[in-house]
């Protein structure tokens, strides 16, 4: 198998006072096995916080929206509630 080659991908961290969630889902087939996970970073770069969970039988649509709501409902019970949230993720058919 020939190595594989990564596309140049970066992060940009949020501006200062603020925080970045980013989140990723994962689904095996149109409804198999599905799961997500996010990353709380803030202004620094600093991880503060971060997630991930089984999610059961279900697609990738619903893996998507469940990394948004599972990253709102950690964020919502820190300290950091009063500052702005950016959620980043691949999905622009959830984010739109």
């Amino acid at each position: 198998m020939p190595p594989r080659h990564r596309v140049g991908t970066s992060w940009s961290p949020p501006p200062t006072g603020e925080f970045k969630f980013n989140v990723d889902d994962l689904a095996k087939g149109k409804s198999g096995p599905a799961g997500c996970g996010g990353v709380l970073r803030d202004s620094e770069g600093y991880v503060v916080g971060l997630f991930f969970c089984p999610l059961g039988l279900h697609d990738s649509n619903f893996a998507k929206l469940m990394a948004i709501l599972k990253a709102l409902l950690p964020f919502a019970a820190t300290p950091y509630t009063a500052s702005r949230l950016i959620i980043e993720s691949d999905s622009h058919v959830v984010l739109s």
